[in-house]
């Protein structure tokens, strides 16, 4: 990407990771790279719960258990 001649602080974060911040210097005519390895942080992430998987896999399999129940009754009928 293009960036004008000037200094810069680079903050990169991502949820579940901890932030990353760096001062860069932009020079006219030069071209840089930033690698950039982003460290867990173990706090869950607020909208993906550890267990809500789990929730959601139990509620399928009781709405799943409930439908075939009523097609069964509907039959036997």
């Amino acid at each position: 990407m293009y960036v004008p001649t000037g200094a810069y602080n680079l903050t990169v974060s991502q949820p579940g990771y901890f932030a990353y911040s760096s001062a860069v210097a932009v020079s006219d005519g030069s071209t840089s790279t930033i690698n950039i390895t982003l460290e867990l942080s173990h706090v869950p992430v607020p909208e993906f719960q550890p267990n809500f998987t789990l929730i959601v896999m139990i509620l399928t399999l009781g709405a799943a258990l409930v439908i075939r129940r009523r097609s069964l009754k509907r039959t036997k009928r």
